[in-house]
C-alpha cells in the first residue's frame, strides 16, 4: 500500500496529506518536520500509549 492510500485510510489532514502523499512512507517519516503529525500518525497506528506520551514529552522539551 502506498503512502497516499495509508494517509487516506487514517484520515490525514489536508496539509499533512499534501506534504506526504507523494513521498515513500519511510521518506515521509524520516523527513517530517512536524512532531504533531508524527504523534498523530503514531496514535492512529496504535503505538503503545506510554511510548506516545513519552514522545510527546520529548517534543514539548524541544519547543
Amino acid at each position: 500500500m502506498n503512502t497516499r492510500k495509508i494517509l487516506l485510510k487514517l484520515g490525514a489532514t489536508c496539509e499533512g496529506f499534501e506534504w506526504a502523499a507523494d513521498k515513500p512512507l519511510r521518506e515521509a517519516w524520516e523527513t517530517c518536520h512536524r512532531g504533531d503529525w508524527m504523534l498523530w500518525a503514531a496514535e492512529k497506528v496504535s503505538v503503545d500509549r506510554q511510548l506516545l506520551v513519552a514522545a510527546a514529552c520529548d517534543c514539548a522539551e524541544l519547543a
